[in-house]
């Protein structure tokens, strides 16, 4: 059994059960004990435990600002049993707590003493914020178990995590969408993105972190231009089989669309990603070497270590067609070139598709 810190109640529905935000709470020591509607409680997935561990929480876990979250905090502060040691602790996570609603939960709670808590878990799993009071019993413990698990955290005020919740994707969308234009210009001017991004990124107030790597379904601007090089390519030659490597589910029906004489392979690297609306024809391997087997054409959309580091030659030598385009830029352009592979990747214009 995993060697938990906290045991937190979390209160889904049968069709919503967290499979994602399990695995991120766990990993920072935290268990979830999930509640349906009817009552009933059960354990993360992967953990048996008996009943007494089952009934014994150390808090409730919130993600979100309904009626149903209202109920099940009213009837958490009133349990009977809960340990006098200690406050009662809400947790808040997730990106859909609404902004102020932490210091807004402990305005309202306060007569049952409770503690609320923000935290933050950033995306690489070694970081976290800690929303609240700084000297707050919870938040202390929060602390040791983070720093148990490797994990540096900085301790705020609950507004603050908010505000930091609040302004990261919008500052993450701004850094993707310079990066987007940039990769257009360079298109226009024949420069190549990843040697101007390289170049920025020498000066240390930007860093290299900032180079995008996948495909969001936010980024309008990178499915034009893959649309636009679907079209380049099928004027050129005769598509028969496609391998897609990584999609965004909001991207499917647009590619249903443009495929639909096509025979489709799609290649998720996400393990969790949601597959059940997808076209019925398509087909989903379990291996990546089984997705590159005789495709005529690959769009790499959301890259992984396998695909990065293939060896081109090898990728060749699978493939019906040699023919990519990269909205990921894995590849160098003249090491693509040396393979022989017919390479059209963002921000590096190579006129490849004028082929006689």
């Amino acid at each position: 059994m995993a060697d938990y810190g906290l045991t937190l109640r979390y209160h889904v529905s049968q069709e919503q059960q967290g499979e994602q935000m399990n695995r991120e709470l766990a990993r920072v020591g935290i268990q979830l004990v999930t509640a349906t509607g009817s009552g009933d409680e059960k354990s993360s997935p992967g953990e048996k435990e008996s009943v007494e561990q089952v009934k014994r929480v150390d808090g409730l876990l919130l993600t979100d600002e309904d009626e149903r979250s209202s109920e099940a905090i009213q009837a958490f502060c009133e349990e009977p049993g809960l340990s006098p040691a200690s406050p009662p602790l809400l947790l808040l996570f997730g990106p859909h707590i609404p902004h102020g609603f932490a210091d807004q939960l402990q305005k309202k709670y306060e007569t049952h003493q409770a503690e609320v808590v923000r935290l933050l878990l950033y995306e690489n799993g070694d970081r976290a914020v800690i929303g609240g009071d700084v000297c707050g019993y919870w938040v202390n413990r929060l602390r040791h178990l983070l720093a148990g698990q490797d994990v540096i955290s900085l301790t705020c005020a609950r507004i603050e995590a908010d505000e930091i919740a609040r302004a990261m994707p919008e500052y993450l969308a701004w850094k993707r969408q310079f990066y987007f234009q940039l990769g257009d210009r360079c298109d226009t001017s024949g420069a190549r993105l990843d040697v101007v991004a390289k170049g920025l990124g020498m000066d240390r107030r930007i860093g290299h972190g900032w180079l995008t790597g996948t495909a969001s379904c936010e980024d309008m601007l990178l499915l034009d231009w893959v649309r636009h090089q679907w079209q380049a390519v099928q004027q050129k030659t005769n598509i028969h089989r496609v391998t897609f490597w990584g999609m965004p589910t909001a991207w499917t029906p647009i590619f249903a669309y443009l495929t639909n004489q096509q025979k489709v392979c799609l290649y998720q690297p996400d393990p969790d990603t949601n597959t059940n609306d997808l076209p019925a024809e398509w087909v989903l391997p379990d291996k990546p070497q089984q997705a590159l087997e005789g495709a005529d054409l690959l769009v790499i959309l959301q890259a992984d270590k396998f695909i990065q580091e293939i060896n081109l030659h090898h990728l060749i030598s699978r493939m019906s067609h040699p023919i990519v385009i990269d909205a990921c830029s894995c590849y160098p352009l003249e090491e693509a070139e040396r393979s022989g592979l017919m390479y059209r990747t963002w921000g590096q214009n190579t006129n490849v598709w004028e082929w006689n």
